[in-house]
C-alpha cells in the first residue's frame, strides 16, 4: 500500500470521527454550531479524498505521518536557498529563530518547541515577514483564534494589508479585509521598476550595515582578546590588568618621559650614560647647547679673539691708508684678480734694490750703464767672466786636493820650469819608486829641486810629494792668471786690482764676478723677472729699468696692491665672521662690533664665543649623548628647559625603567584604542539601522512581489469573493450554500495573490477549500492545542512549522468516545505507524515531534521575573528555560513571589472560598490605589474550576467598578482563560481547606494547567492559600507550587569574600559602594553571569568587570545577540576594563557614574 493509500485511510478515519460527533449533535442537543461545523468537516475530508484520487500531490509531511521513514528528497532546495541565505527578520530574534529558516529551506517541516514567554508569537511575525518577503505562500493557523489575533497586532502595519484574515467573520473584521483587498489593488499601479531599485539600494545599505558590524564585530572580540590576554615584554608575559597597576603606583617617579615609545624600541642609553647626561646638562645652560649643536662643524674654523683682533686691527689700518695706496696705483693698471705672488715679488724688488744700493757709487755702477748701452761691453765682460770662473773653479779644486799639506818652491825658478821638472821627478817615483845616481846623473837640473822643494816640511822622497808639489806650482800658475787676465779687464772701468789670491779675495772675487753677470746680463735676471712677477699690471708711464727709484717704485706699488688686497680679503673675511656668527644666534654683540670696527667691544663680546670653546669638549658629549635619545625629541627639550639644575638627578633617574613606564603605557594607550563600550553602542545603533532597513525592504520586496502577481483579473475575483464572503456571513442563511460556492470560485481565482492568510482552523477549511494551488508554508500556531484534524492545513502546504508546548494545554477530546475511536484506529490505521497516537488527545504538535526532521526549542523566556518562571521551569522544562528579564524598581515592590494565608473554608457544596475570593479583592483593591502600581494589568486564576473565578469577579465589580477592571484588563478564569496571554500581576486562588475533601493532582493535565498559570505573571504571582503544606499531599501539584511560593524567599547571606572571583571585582565593588549605589555581584541572568548589577527606576545595569579572566568566546556576534535580547527586557551593559580601572581607578569610577546617571538610575537604590 502506498503512502497515498495509507493517507486516505487516515482520512477515511477521521471522516468517521467526525460522522461519531456529528450523530451526538444531530440528536437534538442544541449544539447547532458543532453540527454546522462537523458537516465543514465532512465537506473538507471528502474534499481531500477527491484531490488524493485525482493524483493530487501529497506533501512529505503528510507521507511522514504514514510512512515509517521516508527518503526525503529536497528537490526545491534552489527555490528556497536564496530564503535560507538571506534572512529578513524585522524584529529582534535569536540564534533559534534563524534555525528556523535553515532548517525549514533544507526539510519539509520544522517543530518549533517553545515554552511560556519564549517568543513564540514574534517568532511567527519574524518569519511571515521573511518569507513574504522571499515571495512565499504563507497559511498562519491555529486550533483557536485568540494567538491569532494576538499576531495580528504584531504586524507591521505596512505589510497588514498583504495578510489576509478570517477570524471572526464580523463587520469590523470584514472592513479590515476590504481596506486589505482596496490597498492590495491600489497598489498595483505601483512602479516595480522603481521598487525593484529601491529594494536593491535598500540592500546594498543592509550589506554595508553588515559588514561594518562585522568590523565592530570584530573590533570587539580584539578588543576583548587584548584586555584579557597578556602582551609579551622582555622575554615575558604580562596581563594588560597589572601593567596598568604597575603604571599607577610608578607613575610619579617614572612618568617623566613624555614621547611615544614603542614596546619594540630598545632602550637607546644605560641609566650611567644617562645619568652622565644629566650631569652634563645640569651643568650647562640650554642656550650654551643649542648655540653649540648649530655651529659644532665649525665652532674651530671660528678664528679666536687674537686672530680676530690682529685683523680688525690690520683692517684699521688698512682702511685708514687706502687713498694712500690708490694714489702710488694712480699710473698702474693692475688686475685685482689676479693671484699675485707679493711675497716674491717683493723679495725680487727688494733684492734688486739692495743689489742696486750696494753697487751705487763703485766701478760697477759704470759697468751697469756700459753694459746696457753696449753689446761689445756685454761679449767682452761676459768672456772675462767665463775665464775668471773657471780660473776660480780651478784653484778651487786644486785647494780642495792639496788643503792639508803645506809646500816649499824655488822661489827663483820659472813656474813652468819647475812645473816640467817636478814632473820627471814623479815619473822617477812611479817607475823606479827612488832617485839614484844615475838620475841624478842624466837629470841634473833637477837637483835644485830635489835639494830646495819641501811638501809638509819635507824633501820631496816619493811619487805622492811629487804630485802635490805639481799641484801646487799648477795653482800658482792658476793665480798668476787670474790675476792678470782680471787686472787687465778691470783697469779700463777703474775696478779694484788684485796684488795676492787667497781665499778670501777668491770669494770676494766671485761675489764681484756675480754682480758682474747679474749686471751684464740685467734684462734677463732682473727686468724679465720683474716683469714676469708683476704679470697683467700696465704702466702708464715709460720705466727705467736701470734705476734704483724704479725698483723702489715698483716695490711700493706692489706693496699698494697687496695692501689693497689684503683691505678687501679682510673686509670679506669680517663679512663671512659676521654673517657666520649672525646665523648661529645669541652673538649679536659680537655682529655689531664687527660692523662698528670696535675692538674694545669685539674683545668684551667674544669672551662668550671662547668660553663656548673652552666647555666644547663637554658641550661635545652633550650632544653625542642627545644624539642617543634623538627618539625622544619631547624628553630632550624638557630636559633642556629645566630650570631646576640641582635636582636633574633626582627627577632623571633610572632611565631604563622611565623607559619601560612608557613603554607600558603605550601598549595600555593602544590596547584602549577599542572602547568596549563604544563598541558596543555603535552595533546597537547598527543593529538598529538594520532592523529598520530589513523592514524597509520586507515592505518593498513584499508590495514588489504583490504586483508582479496580480493582474485586472484577480483584482475583479478578490473584490467579488470579498462580496460573497459577506453575504455569506455566519453560514446560516438561506443563501448561503450559495455564496460559499461563489465566494469558493472566486477564491480559486485569487487566492494567489493573497501571499498570507491567517485564520483558525476551522475557517481554513471552509474559506480555503482543497485545491491543486497550494501554499508553500503553513504555520501552525499553538499546536499542542491541536488534534490531529490539523493534518488538513498540512495538506494544504509544501512544507510546515508546527509550534507548541506539550506542558501546556493539550486537546481534550471532546465530543468523541475513547472506545468507539480506538475502535475505528483498528479498522483503518492498522498499517499506519504508531497508530495509537491518532486518538483525539494527542496533539498535532506531539504527532510532528515524532514524525519531523528537525525540532527546535525556544529557551529564552522573556515573560516573567525568574522567580515567577522558576517554578514552571522546574517543574516542566528540566531548568532548560532561560529567563532574561529582571523586574525593575516600578515594577517590583516587595517579593516577586508570595503565598498568603487565609483563615479560609470551601464551600461544601460548590467549589469557592469566600475569605480567598475576598483576601483577592481586597489586594487587588489595595493595588489598584497605591500609585505605585499605577497602569499595571492585573489577573486571577482559579486553580479549582471557574465558580470561585466567578465569585471573585462579581466580588471585584462591586469593589472597584467595571471601569477600573477595563482599565487594568482584570480577567477572573481558569488556566485555559489565560493560554497565551499575560498580565502584570496575576492572583492565585487554591480554593481548597481542609473542611472538604479534594482530590491530589498529579495528572499530566494537572501539571500543564498549573504549568499555564503560574507562568502568565510578569512581575508579581501571588497564591492565596487557606491550607498547609503539612495537610497536601507532597506529590500533589498544589504541595509544589505552595512549597515554591514559601520558600523562594529564603535567601541566604550572601558572602562577599566568597562571591567576589578576584581581588579587582572587590576593588570594583567597593568603590561603587562608595559612590553611594546599591550593587548585587554574581548575578545570573539566564545564561549571562553578572558580575555586578545596579538597579533603577527604569533599567537594570549589568556591570562586567574585563580583563581578569581569559575570554573564551567564540562566536561575538551571537554572544552579543545574547546580550541584546537582554537589553530588550530593560538591560543596559557596561564594561570595566581592568586596565582602565586600575589605570585611573577614579577617572573610570566617575565615567561609570555618569553612564549610570544617563541611564536614569538612582543612587541608592537597589
Amino acid at each position: 500500500m502506498d503512502y497515498k493509500e495509507k493517507f486516505k485511510k487516515v482520512v477515511y478515519y477521521l471522516l468517521n470521527v467526525k460522522k461519531m460527533k456529528f450523530e451526538k449533535y444531530s440528536k437534538g442537543t442544541g449544539r447547532e454550531d458543532e453540527e454546522l461545523l462537523c458537516k465543514k468537516w465532512e465537506k473538507e475530508l471528502k474534499s481531500i479524498i477527491n484531490k488524493v484520487d485525482e493524483g493530487g500531490f501529497v506533501p512529505n509531511s503528510i507521507r511522514a505521518l504514514v510512512e515509517d521513514d521516508i527518503a526525503y528528497e529536497n528537490k526545491d532546495f534552489n527555490e528556497w536557498q536564496e530564503s535560507s541565505d538571506k534572512l529578513l527578520f524585522p524584529l529582534p530574534y535569536n540564534q533559534a529563530q534563524r534555525e528556523v529558516v535553515e532548517k525549514i529551506g533544507k526539510n519539509f517541516g520544522v517543530v518549533i518547541e517553545g515554552g511560556p514567554g519564549t517568543g513564540k508569537s514574534q517568532t511567527v511575525i519574524n518569519l511571515i515577514c521573511h518569507f513574504l518577503a522571499h515571495n512565499k505562500k504563507i497559511l498562519v493557523t491555529s486550533q483557536s483564534d485568540k494567538s491569532l489575533k494576538m499576531l495580528l497586532k504584531k504586524i507591521p502595519e505596512d505589510i497588514k494589508p498583504l495578510c489576509m484574515s478570517i477570524i471572526d467573520n464580523n463587520m469590523e473584521e470584514m472592513k479590515e479585509v476590504e481596506y486589505s483587498i482596496r490597498k492590495i489593488t491600489e497598489n498595483i499601479s505601483l512602479d516595480g521598476d522603481k521598487l525593484c531599485k529601491e529594494t536593491n539600494f535598500l540592500q546594498e545599505e543592509l550589506s554595508k550595515c553588515t559588514n561594518r558590524q562585522k568590523q565592530l564585530y570584530n573590533n570587539l572580540k580584539r578588543a576583548e582578546k587584548i584586555e584579557n590576554g597578556t602582551v609579551k615584554y622582555g622575554g615575558r608575559y604580562y596581563k594588560l590588568l597589572n601593567i596598568a597597576k604597575w603604571l599607577k603606583e610608578n607613575e610619579k617617579q617614572y612618568s617623566w618621559i613624555e614621547d611615544e615609545i614603542k614596546p619594540r624600541q630598545k632602550c637607546p642609553m644605560t641609566d650611567a650614560k644617562f645619568s652622565r647626561l644629566i650631569y652634563l646638562l645640569s651643568n650647562s645652560e640650554r642656550e650654551e647647547i643649542i648655540q653649540f649643536s648649530r655651529m659644532e662643524s665649525f665652532l674651530y674654523n671660528i678664528p679666536s679673539t687674537l686672530e680676530v683682533v690682529a685683523n680688525m686691527e690690520k683692517f684699521i689700518y688698512l682702511k685708514s691708508n687706502y687713498n694712500k695706496y690708490i694714489t702710488i696705483l694712480k699710473d698702474w693698471c693692475v688686475s685685482y684678480n689676479v693671484d699675485y705672488n707679493y711675497s716674491r715679488v717683493i723679495h725680487i724688488l727688494e733684492s734688486t734694490e739692495r743689489f742696486l744700493n750696494d753697487i751705487e757709487g763703485t766701478w760697477l755702477e759704470n759697468i751697469l750703464q756700459s753694459a746696457h748701452q753696449s753689446e761689445t761691453v756685454r761679449v767682452v765682460l761676459d768672456n772675462m767672466i767665463l775665464r775668471c770662473n773657471f780660473y776660480i773653479k780651478k784653484i778651487c779644486s786644486i785647494i780642495k786636493e792639496i788643503n792639508y799639506h803645506y809646500v816649499e818652491i824655488v822661489s827663483d825658478m820659472d813656474v813652468m820650469s819647475l812645473a816640467q821638472k817636478l814632473q820627471i821627478i814623479c815619473k822617477q817615483y812611479e817607475q823606479k819608486g827612488k832617485i839614484n845616481r844615475l838620475f841624478r846623473v842624466l837629470h841634473p837640473e833637477c837637483e835644485g829641486i830635489l835639494q830646495k822643494c819641501k811638501v809638509d816640511g819635507k824633501l820631496i822622497e816619493s811619487k805622492e810629494q811629487a804630485q802635490v808639489a805639481i799641484k801646487y806650482v799648477e795653482q800658482k800658475y792658476v793665480e798668476e792668471c787670474l790675476k792678470k787676465l782680471w787686472n787687465s779687464s778691470i783697469n779700463v772701468y777703474k775696478g779694484k786690482e788684485i796684488d795676492e789670491i787667497d781665499l778670501t779675495v777668491l770669494s770676494e772675487l766671485e761675489d764681484t764676478i756675480n754682480k758682474l753677470e747679474t749686471l751684464i746680463n740685467w734684462d734677463n735676471i732682473v727686468k724679465n723677472k720683474v716683469s714676469i712677477a708683476m704679470r697683467n699690471i700696465a704702466f702708464l708711464n715709460d720705466m727705467d729699468w736701470y734705476k734704483k727709484e724704479t725698483y723702489i717704485h715698483l716695490r711700493q706699488g706692489m706693496l699698494s696692491i697687496k695692501c689693497l688686497n689684503e683691505y678687501e680679503n679682510l673686509k670679506t673675511y669680517l663679512i663671512n665672521l659676521k654673517s657666520t656668527i649672525g646665523k648661529i644666534g645669541g652673538f649679536k654683540e659680537i655682529v655689531q662690533a664687527i660692523d662698528s670696527c670696535d675692538i674694545k667691544l669685539l674683545k668684551s663680546t667674544y669672551k662668550k664665543l671662547d668660553r663656548l670653546k673652552e666647555k666644547a669638549p663637554k658641550l661635545k658629549e652633550i650632544n653625542v649623548l642627545i644624539q642617543q635619545i634623538g627618539e625622544c625629541p619631547k624628553l630632550l627639550d624638557k630636559m633642556l628647559r629645566d630650570e631646576d639644575k640641582l635636582n636633574m638627578l633626582v627627577k632623571y633617574k633610572n632611565f631604563s625603567i622611565a623607559w619601560k613606564w612608557k613603554q607600558f603605557d603605550y601598549i595600555l594607550d593602544k590596547a584602549h584604542q577599542f572602547e568596549i563600550n563604544d563598541i558596543e553602542d555603535k552595533i546597537e545603533v547598527e543593529k538598529n539601522n538594520e532592523s529598520k532597513l530589513i523592514e524597509e525592504i520586507v515592505i518593498k520586496k513584499s508590495w514588489y512581489n504583490e504586483s508582479c502577481n496580480i493582474g485586472e483579473t484577480e483584482k475583479r475575483s478578490l473584490y467579488a469573493w470579498l462580496d460573497a464572503v459577506k453575504k455569506v456571513g455566519k453560514g446560516k442563511g438561506i443563501h448561503s450554500d450559495m455564496y460559499k460556492k461563489l465566494a469558493s470560485r472566486e477564491l480559486e481565482v485569487c487566492k494567489g495573490v493573497i501571499p498570507v492568510w491567517i485564520m483558525p482552523l476551522d475557517n481554513v477549511i471552509e474559506t480555503l477549500p482543497v485545491s491543486h494551488s497550494m501554499f508553500d508554508i503553513v504555520i501552525i500556531d499553538e499546536g499542542s492545542q491541536c488534534d490531529i484534524f490539523a493534518i488538513s492545513a498540512l495538506f494544504r502546504a509544501k512544507k510546515a512549522i508546527i509550534i507548541g508546548d506539550d506542558n501546556q494545554i493539550t486537546p481534550e477530546a471532546i465530543g468523541t468516545n475513547t472506545c468507539k475511536t480506538q475502535t475505528l484506529i483498528e479498522k483503518y490505521l492498522k498499517d499506519i505507524p504508531h497508530s495509537e497516537w491518532f486518538d483525539m488527545k494527542t496533539s498535532l504538535y506531539s504527532t510532528a515531534l515524532r514524525i519531523f526532521p528537525d525540532r527546535i526549542m525556544l529557551k529564552e523566556h522573556f515573560r516573567c521575573v525568574p522567580e515567577i518562571i522558576g517554578f514552571s521551569n522546574k517543574l516542566c522544562y528540566s531548568n532548560e528555560i532561560i529567563p532574561l528579564r529582571q523586574s525593575n524598581s516600578v515594577e517590583r515592590f516587595g517579593f516577586s513571589v508570595k503565598a498568603i494565608r487565609i483563615n479560609g473554608e470551601r464551600d461544601t457544596v460548590k467549589p469557592i472560598n469566600y475569605k480567598e475570593a475576598e483576601a483577592i479583592v481586597n489586594k487587588i483593591s489595595e493595588y489598584c490605589r497605591n500609585p505605585r502600581y499605577k497602569g499595571m494589568t492585573m489577573g486571577v486564576i482559579s486553580l479549582l474550576g471557574d465558580a470561585q473565578s466567578e465569585l471573585i469577579e462579581s466580588i471585584l465589580r462591586n469593589k472597584i467598578g467595571n471601569k477600573e477592571i477595563s482599565e487594568r484588563k482584570i480577567i477572573c478564569g481558569n488556566a485555559y482563560s489565560f493560554q497565551g496571554d499575560e498580565r502584570d500581576i496575576i492572583f492565585l486562588s487554591m480554593v481548597v481547606s481542609n473542611n472538604v475533601k479534594f482530590s491530589t493532582l498529579t495528572k499530566e493535565s494537572d501539571i500543564r494547567r498549573f504549568n499555564v498559570a503560574t507562568s502568565r505573571a510578569r512581575n508579581k504571582m501571588i497564591l492565596f492559600h487557606s491550607i498547609d503544606l503539612k495537610d497536601l499531599n507532597p506529590e500533589c501539584i498544589r504541595s509544589k507550587l505552595l512549597n515554591y511560593c514559601i520558600n523562594i524567599n529564603n535567601n541566604k547571606h550572601m558572602d562577599l569574600k566568597n562571591i567576589l572571583e578576584s581581588q579587582f571585582q572587590k576593588d570594583v565593588y567597593r568603590m561603587i559602594k562608595e559612590n553611594g549605589y546599591e550593587v548585587k555581584p554574581q548575578v545570573i541572568v539566564g545564561e549571562y553571569k553578572i558580575d555586578f548589577v545596579i538597579e533603577g527606576i527604569n533599567h537594570k545595569i549589568a556591570i562586567d568587570c574585563n580583563g581578569d579572566k581569559e575570554s573564551k568566546i567564540e562566536n561575538w556576534e551571537e554572544e552579543y545577540n545574547k546580550q541584546i535580547c537582554l537589553q530588550r527586557m530593560g538591560w543596559r551593559f557596561l564594561k570595566i576594563n581592568g586596565s582602565e580601572f586600575y589605570r585611573n581607578p577614579e577617572e573610570t569610577m566617575d565615567k561609570l557614574c555618569r553612564k549610570i546617571r544617563d541611564i536614569d538610575v538612582d543612587s541608592g537604590i537597589a
